[in-house]
């Protein structure tokens, strides 16, 4: 088996469909990221880690960030602005700089 990175063949045969498998979940995902993306500039742009280019998502997506399995923390644009919902708790803003800041959802 020859793997896109490195030639695997002296890894034991579990070890060999697993990565077979873990390459073939990759192409999966990127092509149903590929299918959700819209081909044209958007307002609501996601910045992939793994060097691709960025993938805009339809206009006024609203984007959820799971924090654990009770939180969460909903965005979307709202006119010229950024609405934000808590879920589980408290929307808390800890302004670290001018220009960032940390939110997080405080329990109640």
């Amino acid at each position: 088996m020859k793997s896109k990175f490195e030639n695997v063949e002296r890894l034991p045969q579990w070890a060999q469909r697993r990565i077979s498998k873990l390459e073939g979940d990759v192409a999966h995902y990127k092509e149903r990221a590929a299918a959700v993306a819209s081909k044209e500039g958007t307002n609501v742009r996601v910045d992939r880690s793994f060097n691709d280019a960025p993938m805009f998502l339809p206009e006024g997506t609203r984007v959820t960030f799971l924090l654990d399995s009770n939180r969460s923390i909903e965005v979307h644009l709202q006119g010229d602005g950024v609405s934000v919902y808590a879920d589980g708790g408290y929307l808390a803003f800890w302004p670290e700089v001018t220009n960032v800041g940390t939110l997080k959802v405080v329990q109640r």
